[in-house]
Order: structure tokens, then C-alpha cells, then sequence
């Protein structure tokens, strides 16, 4: 059984430290988002993009060879508990299946980023008036929207899975939640429609929702945390325990507004970003607070529009290649949240 989960707290430099890419380069490469304003250009939402994923497949390979480990340690034992040997099989080609996924999306972003390709990215930005109480920085594979409709299906040997990129950051002295993905991704931006669809004052918590249920790389503000009754944190722990577990089925309604809220950060503005002619020229859909979204057609696990796996990458090709970048003996630079957690005090709480 999993060890319970339970807030403990850490330095920002401890918590947001990710040794993916040697510091000479990650400090040449993320100038853009590290040193200038964080204003959502392309280059800089092509840059979030690509470092989100390194930071998604970096975990997905390190948990895939964890799981190699536990398999091979079974194998050993005698007697052997075939049961448990079968179900960390099936965990270790679920594994397998992520990474390709993930190291399918690196490898494109990559490729764009080091050709000054910009304009492939696509995104939601969401604006508020108040700093986050909450950062994170992670990427998952969504299989429903903010209003339980399904999405697609994850890990299906036949069909490449579709990716969002999820960052709540600071931008200039306020909260910014960004979701990105790439333009051919069709299953993605309704699942960004239909988190603008819900209520404006219930932003707040969906963004918060959304990190405790996908993402591992969460911090959080210690007075906000500290300041909240026991319930709510059995809340949030509880989403995250229960969501990291093999044992349990995503429910459909994961993302959808759960009664209560979290914090609020006052919504301001939201974008729909789309930049054009390399990244040079853009156009950018702004919409008022008054006004809400249409929600697209519903996208069903099967659809044509779902793309294939391309056999030309195969799935060991990508472990060997991503996990040769993505070296852990490597000292590197903080990650994208760095650039959202410098408003926090030095003392961030996380779930662990």
C-alpha cells in the first residue's frame, strides 16, 4: 500500500531544482522566460512548452526504470508472488506507453525550438489580479474537460496520446495560468474552451483542481496552506493520493468544480494565443470576463481525428534518446516554476 501523503516544507533552490540540461546551456536557452518579462510571445510559449516536457519525461523515465527495478527484484523472490510480478509488468508498459507519448511531444518541440520554429504552439492564458498561492509546472494527458466529457484514451498501444503543457506561474506581479499544445492537436483546445466555460470566480480553484490531480511538481504559498482548515488540505491531499494510484480509474469528473473553493485570485482577462508567419506575427483571440467561450464539438475516445503512433519512432529508440538528454548527472538549472516562485517566501510547502 502507498504511503500516505502529507505537506512538507522546503527552500524554493531545494524544491525547484531539475538536473535536465547542463547549466551553460539551460542558462543560454531560457533567457527568455528567465530573464525578461514574462509576456507570452512565441518564442517564450514555444520555451515553456519544451521545458515542461523535458520536465514531465524526465519523471516518466525515472519512474519507468523504478519500476524495472521492483519487476526484476520480484523475479527474484522465492516464492515468487506472481501477482504482484504481473502487476508491475502492466505498470512498467504503461510507463513505456507515457514516455512515448511525452517523448513524442519533446521530440517535436525540440526540433521547432532549435530551428526557431515558433509558431506551432498554442495557447491559453489565463490573467488574474492577485499573485498564486499555488505554482506548478507539468504536462498530462487528458481524457476529459472541465465538464466530464471524454477527451481520448491514454496508453492504447495504436494511437499516439495527445499532450497539454499546465503552468501556473507569475507574470508581472500577478497569477497567469498557461495551457498550451500543439495546433494539430485537436483534442486539446476543447479541453481549454471548456475550463473558460465554467464561472469565472471558480478559475481559481479549477487551476488548483488541475495541479493536486495531474501534477507531481506542485508547490504552494506556506500561509496560504497553513491558513486553510484541515478539510480543505484532506481535500487536495486526498486528490492527489488518489490520483497517483494505479488501483483507481480517473473519474470522469476530476476536473469539474468539486463545491469548494480554494482560494481566489481574482480574474482579470483571459487569451487564446496562436501566433502565425514563424512566430514574427500573431493573431490573438482577447476575451472580456463578460464573455464565454463556445464550446466545440464533443471529442470521443476513437475518433478519426485521433492521430496514429508514427511507426517511425519506435518506443525504445525514444527511452534511450530522452533519457541520454534528460541525464541526471547533470548539474542543472531551476525549471520554469522559478520563474513563478520568486514572490514566495523561502519556505515552499509540497505534497510528499
Amino acid at each position: 500500500m502507498r504511503e500516505k501523503l502529507s505537506a512538507k516544507q522546503y527552500g524554493i533552490n531545494e524544491f525547484s531544482v531539475l538536473n535536465c540540461f547542463c547549466a551553460t546551456h539551460d542558462n543560454k536557452l531560457f533567457a527568455h522566460v528567465e530573464d525578461d518579462p514574462l509576456v507570452f510571445d512565441a518564442h517564450q510559449l514555444t520555451l515553456l512548452h519544451y521545458r515542461t516536457l523535458a520536465s514531465e519525461l524526465y519523471r516518466k523515465v525515472a519512474s519507468y526504470h523504478t519500476v524495472l527495478y521492483q519487476v526484476e527484484a520480484q523475479q527474484k523472490k522465492t516464492p515468487r508472488d506472481k501477482e504482484a510480478t504481473e502487476f508491475l509488468t502492466a505498470s512498467a508498459a504503461g510507463n513505456l506507453l507515457g514516455i512515448r507519448d511525452v517523448g513524442t511531444a519533446f521530440d517535436r518541440c525540440a526540433n521547432n525550438l532549435f530551428a526557431k520554429k515558433y509558431d506551432d504552439i498554442s495557447a491559453l492564458v489565463v490573467h488574474f489580479k492577485k499573485l498564486p498561492s499555488v505554482m506548478t509546472v507539468g504536462s498530462f494527458l487528458p481524457q476529459y474537460d472541465y465538464d466530464a466529457k471524454p477527451l481520448q484514451l491514454i496508453h492504447d498501444p495504436e494511437i499516439l496520446a495527445q499532450t497539454v503543457s499546465f503552468n501556473i506561474l507569475a507574470s508581472q506581479d500577478h497569477a497567469a495560468l498557461a495551457m498550451l499544445w500543439f495546433k494539430d492537436c485537436n483534442l486539446i483546445k476543447p479541453l481549454a474552451e471548456s475550463f473558460i466555460a465554467q464561472e469565472s470566480e471558480h478559475y481559481t480553484t479549477l487551476a488548483i483542481q488541475t495541479a493536486f490531480e495531474y501534477l507531481e511538481n506542485t508547490c504552494m504559498q506556506p500561509t496560504w496552506w497553513e491558513g486553510e482548515k484541515q478539510v480543505v488540505q484532506n481535500l487536495l491531499i486526498e486528490r492527489m493520493q488518489r490520483a497517483g494510484t494505479p488501483f483507481e480509474e480517473r473519474k470522469a469528473a476530476c476536473l469539474t468544480f468539486c463545491g469548494v473553493g480554494f482560494d481566489q485570485w481574482d480574474y482579470s482577462h483571459h487569451e487564446f494565443l496562436s501566433y502565425l508567419n514563424g512566430g514574427t506575427g500573431y493573431w490573438a483571440s482577447r476575451r472580456a470576463s463578460s464573455l464565454v467561450s463556445s464550446l466545440a464539438a464533443e471529442r470521443r475516445p476513437g475518433s478519426s481525428r485521433s492521430r496514429k503512433y508514427p511507426s517511425a519512432c519506435p518506443v525504445a529508440s525514444f527511452a534511450m534518446k530522452q533519457a541520454s538528454l534528460l541525464s541526471s548527472n547533470r548539474p542543472g538549472r531551476r525549471e520554469a516554476v522559478r520563474t513563478s516562485a520568486r514572490h514566495l517566501p523561502d519556505g515552499t510547502v509540497v505534497i510528499g
